[in-house]
């Protein structure tokens, strides 16, 4: 049974290239290696050699690479590959100790004075040297590119994997903003319905808008601070509605930052955090300015903290934290004093 992260053997031996360099290749070397067998001296006789021996090294190039498929397709995981191995060595140098001694006694019994003239047919040591180290070859090569794509694809895999997680985890958190957002405009509403039905008929609407832009956003990980703001717009109109004059903003963002990007309804969730957790009222009005530097958007609350009231899930700010900390080295900047809460929004290029 295959592990659930495992890579699977997926090589689909496509080495013709490989094939026609290599076999020609040993074919032309293994004389002069393995027989000091010099092709200048030896004349055309050499190539009579260099024809038999490239037909030995075809037909047992070919033998190694298809025990090497065979044992590949029955054991593919990389986690079998020491059994693999060993069983590809064992079925190899028989097999190929089998048929370099009948193709050693061929030669020997029909080729001597034949097919070499005055040339001795190659010792048998010599002949059982040379095989085993183009045998040799052939498995090294098939089981290093073995090995390198596995390596390959083990990166390959980890690096999907590690993608897959992160926009787990980021999906996860921005499932967190919409009932957030929903249960704050819901507890909203329910307070302005037995106060002004037609108020609340309008706030209706309004609502229905902001939440369209969430529905419309909900897939992006980053937006302009051009859609963010319109967001706001129709949001804070809906705080306007209940609060009246005691709940103030004032929003100063020069125009060359509104198509930078950041977390789609960050500003929204802090403004929702000032206004659950900070007293409203003719006396003690709430104040919100939204503004921008060279690099942040700054979100900026007068401290009333109420005294009484529901616990926060804090939820809000380590949402924001969260998903910045997975779409960018940039991390938010959170200062308090007595008078002021503010947080600092980096803004972020494409």
């Amino acid at each position: 049974m295959r592990h659930k992260h495992e890579p699977y053997c997926t090589i689909g031996f496509q080495d013709i290239k490989l094939r026609l360099i290599g076999i020609p290749l040993a074919a032309f070397f293994m004389p002069i290696a393995f027989f000091n067998i010099n092709p200048l001296e030896l004349g055309w006789s050499y190539w009579i050699v260099f024809v038999i021996t490239l037909v030995h090294v075809f037909v047992f190039w070919h033998i190694d690479r298809g025990i090497v498929i065979y044992f590949r397709k029955h054991l593919p995981y990389f986690r079998e590959y020491k059994k693999r191995l060993l069983l590809q060595i064992v079925t190899i140098f028989g097999l190929t100790a089998i048929l370099e001694g009948v193709s050693i006694y061929t030669l020997n019994y029909w080729g001597k004075g034949m097919l070499f003239g005055e040339t001795p047919v190659p010792e048998g040591s010599r002949a059982f040297l040379a095989t085993f180290f183009m045998t040799t070859l052939v498995l090294a090569i098939y089981e290093g590119m073995y090995a390198f794509d596995m390596w390959r694809l083990g990166i390959a895999d980890n690096e999907r994997l590690k993608k897959e997680n992160m926009k787990a985890q980021f999906d996860t958190l921005k499932n967190q903003v919409n009932p957030h957002f929903l249960f704050n405009s819901l507890n909203t509403l329910a307070a302005l319905i037995p106060e002004d039905s037609e108020l609340a008929v309008e706030y209706v609407e309004k609502l229905s808008k902001v939440y369209r832009f969430v529905l419309e956003i909900k897939d992006e990980q980053l937006i302009p601070l051009k859609e963010e703001l319109a967001a706001i717009e129709a949001y804070n109109f809906l705080l306007k509605k209940r609060f009246g004059d005691n709940i103030r903003f004032e929003i100063d963002i020069p125009e060359d930052k509104t198509q930078q990007l950041l977390i789609p309804l960050s500003i929204q969730m802090l403004i929702e955090n000032a206004v659950k957790h900070n007293v409203i009222s003719q006396k003690k009005p709430l104040d919100i300015t939204i503004r921008a530097d060279d690099e942040n958007i700054i979100v900026q609350n007068n401290l009333q903290p109420k005294k009484a009231g529901k616990n926060s899930t804090k939820t809000g700010l380590s949402n924001i934290q969260k998903r910045y900390s997975m779409l960018s080295d940039k991390n938010i900047k959170i200062v308090s004093d007595n008078d002021f809460f503010i947080v600092k929004l980096p803004l972020l290029r494409m």
